[in-house]
């Protein structure tokens, strides 16, 4: 009832219990489950697009602000970067130039792009390219955040994505759709214990 009277603290008392790195989430992530878990409540939703897109969003955030920019504010001063970025832009895949391009430039990564630089980091283009190494390397070591190279985790963020992209534009979603990305992103999230 506390929901539907437009009462957040209920839903955030929920997502305290249910996201143990609550207080770590960047402002943007906290608002965007709070909404997106508002409206999953709610029930009487016609299209849960929203919420599945609110979800996808919160992780988006997160791993931008907790992963990725703090990987470019740590590094972009160091001048060895640079020559890793030029590196990194003769590479023929987009996905590297385009995280090369974020690094150097400030270039904007979705939920997916950044998924893919994740799966890098763990195979043979973390060999081949030293900017990847570099990020694996200071995910695992500096910020101790080894479990978002774990493939199942990055599968959990691929389907996550999957959920989200035609949300964003003209598919409609059920309830369960909407749960499926809940659970997703409560799994992913829940990662973050620090």
């Amino acid at each position: 009832k506390a929901v539907k009277r437009g009462d957040r603290s209920v839903v955030i008392s929920f997502l305290e219990d249910h996201i143990s790195a609550w207080d770590w989430l960047p402002e943007a992530s906290q608002n965007s489950l709070v909404e997106s878990e508002m409206r999953f409540k709610d029930g009487q939703t016609l299209d849960y697009a929203p919420v599945v897109v609110g979800f996808a969003k919160a992780v988006e955030v997160t791993l931008k602000h907790k992963i990725f920019d703090v990987f470019k504010e740590n590094y972009v001063e160091k001048t060895h970067i640079l020559n890793y970025t030029q590196i990194a832009l003769q590479e023929k895949d987009s996905k590297v130039n385009n995280f090369a391009l974020f690094v150097e430039k400030g270039r904007h990564l979705e939920l997916g792009g950044m998924v893919l630089v994740l799966r890098f980091c763990t195979g043979k283009t973390a060999k081949r390219v030293p900017l990847v190494a570099r990020f694996r390397d200071f995910i695992s070591h500096e910020l101790d955040l080894p479990q978002f190279l774990d493939k199942q985790i990055l599968d959990k963020c691929d389907s996550l994505s999957v959920l989200r992209n035609p949300a964003a534009h003209e598919v409609t979603h059920d309830h369960q759709t909407a749960s499926e990305a809940r659970d997703l992103a409560f799994d992913i999230l829940g990662l973050l214990q620090k």
